[in-house]
């Protein structure tokens, strides 16, 4: 595997646009000048050439020096790596603390209050984009209350109480979707043991209820808890990149964006983290018509209906192009008046709802047609990533000696963070809507495919797929029409999983600078311009920051909806503790 992600990044950096030597050379740089830095840097040589020798010194332990920094790669991460491990490690540190008791009670408190609590908090901490939060967070502890920089990061040697402080607000911002995370398997996993034979036995006995909470249903729930607390550990990839861009922490995250923005081949090589994933495969169980009677459902759908209205009608609800800018008219607060050029050279007056930016553009406008992109980046990309990886799932669950190889190179693409495949690609790449939505399906390709085979698997060993080979139905028919419509339920729910997570990819992708080009209104572009005056104008980020996580929690929610009515286990699983509740 780890050798299908080498050839896989080594490719992909290779084959896109951009030379690094002409951008090493300068636009005032000869061509000659740029074949000189070409060949002392090895570019001018056969590509199996290329790769053999990078690979060869990747073997013995060089990683070899850096187009960009100028000095050795292994020095370059070294100096990085203090920041991204210290962010990462007290994010896990603040998760744990916070989760696993947060789960242990929720599941002994099942169905009241603080159950319900957290399982809101859960959907909103998946939902609520890291660098949303982030600005929350600084604009309430580092503006408001002035308890904790704003930004940058201070080394150990520098004192620990300096060290910390630098810290927290990044680590309290990343650990949000992992004490989620976290807080929800502990929950799932104690509700589970609560409802054993040992515990009733533990209680009958006459033993405090901390010590069978803990001793008994915790200690017994570890496993599935430590799995997912290794898994988080290596999800934390995306999430430091965004957070460290947001804080100004100088570590691997920041590093590996100014290397891809760079062309510098030999420190995303050299950087390049692998990890695995672990992908949810549901299964099909209620029928469609039961799904509306979810509460998650319902308001999940209601917001998606309103959002998706309010995209339709935005030329009707007091907007105007959001291109158009009124030097007049720049960084106004919400709800001041102030003046809009027309296209035709017209000035006319306009009240600017939320304000404006510091091109006189306004906020309210731009907000409200980057819905219409955000929607349109998320249903393409999810209908993209679904069809690839329905096909390659059909294969690789039907076809046995296909499986192997095609999925070892699912395996390797899953190895490279999602974040940093969709970095690479626009960056690489001229940045437009059809590359950034590319760009996001590309990593979610191998989660559906391996959702299919494992439909596949089960589906292909059933009574009436076994009847249909045995009267020759050719293989294709069987896939299409005996399979594939078994797969629809699970598959629903993936795709709206995708969707939110397309939505949320392209605003950081834009928030980060290598997304879609500044002049298009999206939600990522619009907080992207804002933190530049986040001091004094934070209704800038907070407004198209607001949509955005209304809009990931909304078809969030849809999708925890769906799962809930068509997983046959979950179905089981609520009666089970239906019952538990009564005999309590």
């Amino acid at each position: 595997m780890l050798l299908v992600v080498a050839v896989l990044v080594f490719a992909l950096l290779r084959f896109a646009p951009g030379d690094p030597a002409a951008i090493m050379a300068g636009d005032a740089a000869t061509a000659e000048q740029i074949a000189q830095i070409r060949a002392g840097l090895g570019l001018d040589r056969p590509l199996v050439v290329q790769f053999g020798i990078w690979l060869g010194k990747v073997l013995s332990g060089d990683l070899g020096e850096s187009f960009y920094f100028r000095i050795k790669v292994a020095t370059l991460i070294g100096q990085r790596l203090e920041p991204t491990f210290a962010l990462a490690a007290l994010t896990m540190v603040i998760a744990v603390l916070v989760s696993v008791p947060l789960g242990v009670l929720a599941a002994w408190r099942h169905g009241g209050w603080l159950d319900r609590a957290l399982m809101g908090f859960s959907v909103l901490g998946f939902s609520v984009p890291v660098f949303v939060l982030a600005y929350l967070l600084i604009w309430l502890f580092s503006l408001e209350l002035g308890w904790l920089p704003v930004q940058g990061y201070a080394r150990i040697a520098d004192g620990i109480w300096n060290f910390l402080r630098h810290l927290i607000l990044p680590a309290t911002t990343l650990s949000v979707i992992y004490i989620a995370l976290i807080a929800r398997v502990t929950r799932a996993a104690v509700l589970e043991a609560l409802g054993e034979d040992y515990i009733r036995t533990a209680r009958a006995k006459g033993l405090r209820e901390r010590r069978v909470l803990v001793r008994h249903a915790l200690a017994n729930a570890a496993v599935p808890i430590a799995t997912v607390i290794g898994i988080g550990i290596a999800i934390l990839i995306g999430g430091v990149v965004v957070t460290e861009s947001v804080y100004a922490i100088p570590g691997l995250g920041r590093l590996t964006v100014d290397a891809v923005l760079a062309r510098d081949f030999p420190t995303i090589q050299g950087g390049e983290p692998a990890h695995r994933s672990l992908v949810r495969v549901p299964r099909p169980a209620h029928p469609l018509l039961m799904v509306w009677r979810n509460w998650s459902v319902r308001i999940g759908g209601a917001a998606l209906i309103a959002l998706v209205l309010l995209a339709i009608a935005a030329p009707w609800l007091g907007t105007v192009d959001p291109t158009l800018f009124d030097a007049a008219s720049r960084d106004l607060r919400p709800g001041e008046v102030g003046s809009v050029t027309m296209l035709d050279g017209e000035t006319v007056a306009h009240r600017f709802l939320m304000g404006s930016d510091s091109y006189g553009r306004d906020i309210y406008s731009r907000v409200l047609y980057g819905t219409r992109v955000s929607f349109a980046v998320g249903l393409v990309a999810a209908l993209a990533a679904l069809a690839l990886g329905i096909a390659a799932g059909l294969v690789a669950g039907y076809i046995r000696w296909a499986d192997g190889l095609l999925m070892r190179v699912m395996d390797g693409i899953m190895a490279i963070p999602a974040i940093l495949i969709a970095i690479a690609v626009v960056a690489l790449w001229r940045a437009s809507l059809a590359t950034v939505i590319v760009a996001i399906a590309i990593p979610e390709i191998p989660r559906v495919t391996r959702l299919v085979r494992a439909l596949v698997l089960t589906i292909r060993e059933e009574p009436y797929v076994e009847a249909a080979v045995s009267l020759g139905t050719p293989t294709m028919k069987i896939m299409l029409g005996h399979i594939l419509p078994n797969t629809v339920a699970p598959l629903l729910v993936q795709g709206t999983y995708i969707c939110a997570f397309a939505i949320l990819l392209e605003a950081i992708l834009s928030f980060l600078g290598v997304g879609l080009p500044p002049d298009i209104p999206t939600w990522g572009n619009i907080m992207a311009e804002g933190r530049v005056q986040f001091v004094a104008y934070p209704h800038n980020v907070f407004f198209p920051g607001l949509f955005l996580a209304v809009t990931v929690l909304a078809v969030n929610m849809l999708g925890d909806g769906l799962r809930d009515t068509l997983d046959p286990k979950l179905a089981e699983a609520r009666a089970s503790a239906q019952v538990l509740d009564e005999h309590a």
